[in-house]
């Protein structure tokens, strides 16, 4: 299945699938402002970070945004619960949360999550 997404900038880095394989696409840290360079993510703290992408999810499935593994067992940087449904149409946002002990600065660019598509069942 074809999953339909659009940039809401240019400079927008489109998700992308690492293997063949993979269940899910990664989503990038692609923040509003040309000039914003990152995000700082203090212990305890949590944000909001703009993926700059909109998707066309098919009537009957969802899109769940998950952990990458890496950056919740290297980073203590855990995703809040995220379901996007289909009938929303605005830009996806993903919920960050910094669970560790250290600050957190997250660039421009950087692979923030992932989504799976998952169906629903009524």
């Amino acid at each position: 299945m074809i999953l339909e997404y659009h940039r809401t900038r240019p400079d927008v880095i489109p998700p992308t699938r690492a293997n063949p394989s993979d269940a899910g696409l990664d989503v990038f840290y692609n923040p509003e402002i040309p000039e914003c360079v990152g995000a700082h993510l203090n212990p305890g703290e949590s944000r909001l970070l703009a993926t700059g992408l909109k998707f066309g999810i098919p009537h009957g499935y969802m899109l769940e945004i998950k952990n990458r593994s890496g950056n919740a067992h290297k980073r203590s940087l855990l995703v809040g619960a995220c379901i996007v449904d289909s009938g929303y149409s605005g830009e996806v946002f993903v919920n960050l949360h910094n669970v560790g002990n250290k600050p957190q600065f997250i660039e421009r660019g950087t692979k923030i999550a992932q989504i799976v598509m998952i169906p629903v069942v009524h």
